[in-house]
């Protein structure tokens, strides 16, 4: 999903998927934090990049289609 929005900045994206974190007033900043937990424990992940402020987001979820050695084998095929 790409989006094109307020972007992140290149030192929060290694903080974007903390607990609280978050760029915007008003926001709780727990949503990407339980995306992004609740794909680990379901054996995928959330990633997330952009090219800086104002330039938007994008973010990639990975979950396995039968178990955590799912997601390995469709990268072997595609």
């Amino acid at each position: 999903m790409r989006d094109n929005g307020v972007g992140i900045a290149a030192e929060d994206l290694q903080r974007v998927f903390q607990f609280g974190f978050t760029t915007r007033p008003g926001s709780l900043g727990y949503g990407l934090h339980w995306a992004a937990n609740t794909a680990r424990e379901m054996g995928g992940s959330l990633v997330a990049a952009s090219e800086g402020r104002g330039r938007g987001s994008s973010f990639v979820l990975e979950l396995p289609v039968d178990g955590p050695s799912s997601v390995a084998q469709l990268r072997e095929t595609a």
